[in-house]
């Protein structure tokens, strides 16, 4: 428990090899049971993250709550302070801003996040650096309320408290990126959706023209909904996503802008996807990119079709608050996987794996070795190139674990449409139309 704690606040990059090899070899069991001292270190963590952001001063203990791979220079969130300059762009000036606390990194107007066709519409014209603590403040204390709200309801609280602290996540609150507002916000309007379903849709449907990949919580929610057959809900999410659609092209058109984003990150330590990999792989071995992506898709249905023959058990049924769940962010895991992304993505992949995790009836924990091992960036390596071999060794681990988890989402949707068969649903989208 001790060097629990010790390597958390003291050499994080070992923190995450350390909680892996507990995984690994299911020491965890352990200590599964040791519920308030999981919550007062994450607590702790996040809020010292908190802390740390406010000077310059305290530079040094930001970098030692970050692995060194994806610390940004001692600017606090970077993300969210580049966000809010753009959204400035839009109707003012920003004239050589400098992001706190650097010396060197600044920017100013023109420029644009140019995410989806909200992000180049909603101005801002208030203080960025206020406005960037204010949001991570609630960013945080929201994080953390859905942290103490799901280890309230379930028992494996190691397990929860990595998916919480796991480099992804980590990522994600030390950038601030705009996706843990689309984390946090898209999971409480799931978790009761049935309560208020237009609004919840309709800010679903916000937040996928703002940075386009929420979309896929729309269609998971339009799937599901085909599947369970019921026609008010399917509705209402359908015109969501007809209606997207309908306001993207005609956005794309009017500002000759159909790909919202030109970029495409590769680095085997802090990038995942389809296209991402591809990049990658075209480095080492000179072939054609869309070859690789071929491969690597086929890799995903070679494994879709492992599971369906030899780990049937893995399915399960959730009820339909979970289920929804499930499904939501099952195609939100899937529309990301197709293209490039930093790691701090990951984060999104959270409820998924812990929905399978604690459904799973059998001992494939390699669908959760990504959560540890995703970005990875030993402290040994910052010293000595030479080491890179074990940050890249334990990358591919990564790696495998997250196409094997995608494999598992294709094959689940796959049995779902069969048990139902494809007829039925056929019949019910027509007439619901």
């Amino acid at each position: 428990m001790a060097v629990f704690s010790l390597l958390l606040f003291f050499q994080i990059s070992y923190f995450y090899l350390f909680i892996f090899i507990i995984f690994f070899t299911k020491i965890y069991k352990f200590i599964d049971d040791q519920k308030s001292f999981f919550l007062i270190n994450t607590i702790i963590f996040y809020l010292l993250r908190m802390v740390f952001s406010l000077s310059n001063n305290f530079d040094r203990f930001w970098d030692q709550l970050s692995l060194y791979n994806f610390s940004y220079s001692n600017i606090r969130f970077y993300d969210l302070q580049q966000n809010l300059v753009s959204m400035k762009c839009i109707r003012g000036n920003v004239d050589g801003y400098y992001y706190k606390f650097s010396s060197t990194s600044y920017v100013s107007c023109p420029f644009s996040a140019k995410y989806g066709p909200l992000s180049t519409k909603i101005p801002f014209f208030g203080d960025i650096w206020i406005a960037t603590i204010i949001l991570s403040f609630c960013a945080i204390i929201t994080y953390l309320y859905v942290y103490k709200l799901v280890l309230d309801r379930s028992e494996n609280y190691f397990f929860i408290t990595a998916l919480f602290l796991s480099p992804s996540s980590n990522f994600l609150v030390e950038r601030m990126n705009i996706d843990i507002f689309i984390y946090l916000v898209g999971f409480l309007c799931l978790i009761n959706y049935k309560e208020y379903p237009k609004a919840n849709t309709f800010v679903l449907f916000v937040m996928a023209l703002y940075k386009l990949h929420p979309f896929g919580f729309l269609l998971g929610l339009t799937f599901y909904f085909a599947i369970k057959m019921e026609k008010k809900y399917f509705q209402i999410n359908l015109c969501a996503v007809v209606l997207f659609f309908v306001t993207y092209f005609v956005d794309a058109i009017v500002n000759r802008n159909f790909l919202a984003t030109e970029l495409r990150p590769a680095d085997i330590r802090t990038t995942f996807g389809l296209l991402a990999d591809s990049l990658i792989l075209n480095k080492y071995l000179n072939l054609d990119t869309p070859l690789l992506y071929m491969g690597l898709c086929m890799l995903i249905i070679l494994f879709s079709l492992y599971f369906r023959r030899m780990h049937n058990e893995l399915f399960f049924d959730l009820d339909d608050k979970y289920s929804l769940i499930f499904y939501s962010f099952s195609f939100l895991i899937l529309i990301n996987f197709i293209y490039a992304n930093y790691d701090y993505r990951i984060a999104l992949f959270m409820p998924v794996s812990y929905l399978i995790y604690i459904k799973n009836k059998t001992n494939m924990n390699l669908l959760h070795y990504f959560i540890f091992l995703m970005p990875i960036g030993l402290e040994v390596t910052s010293l000595d190139d030479r080491f890179i071999l074990i940050d890249n060794t334990l990358s591919v681990v990564g790696r495998l674990s997250i196409y094997m988890l995608i494999g598992f989402l294709v094959a689940n949707i796959i049995k779902n449409i069969q048990d139902i068969s494809l007829t039925n649903i056929y019949k019910f989208v027509t007439k619901s139309i």
